[in-house]
């Protein structure tokens, strides 16, 4: 797999208590923080299949998780052919361009962005 071909997420990262701290966090927060994550893993996975593999059923999306002491990482990658548009990955979507348009997407990257 190439490096243009990973979505990398994000690391949570708390240095003042290694990831113990997710399980001691408020029950509100750890929740939040979860839900966060599997939103931005479940948008990064869609992309993945819907804009590098091109919905080819062939084609295979890997999610890996790595666990450090301080941080979690999660990278998606994908199996096609298409390098990514940084255009695409880096520009804010604005909510009046999607008004005026019949496909309501190009929001996965930037919501990955703003929840990790």
């Amino acid at each position: 797999m190439r490096p243009d071909q990973v979505y990398h997420l994000a690391a949570l990262t708390n240095p003042a208590a290694p990831y113990r701290a997710l399980y001691e966090a408020n029950v509100f927060g750890t929740i939040h923080l979860l839900e966060a994550l599997r939103t931005a893993v479940a948008e990064a996975v869609t992309n993945a299949i819907e804009h590098g593999n091109a919905h080819e059923l062939d084609t295979k999306v890997s999610v890996v998780l790595t666990l450090r002491p301080d941080e979690l990482i999660i990278d998606v990658g994908d199996q096609g052919r298409k390098q990514l548009d940084a255009n695409m990955t880096t520009a804010t979507p604005r909510i009046e361009d999607a008004l005026d348009r019949l496909d309501k997407g190009g929001w996965g990257i930037w919501l990955i962005r703003e929840l990790m």
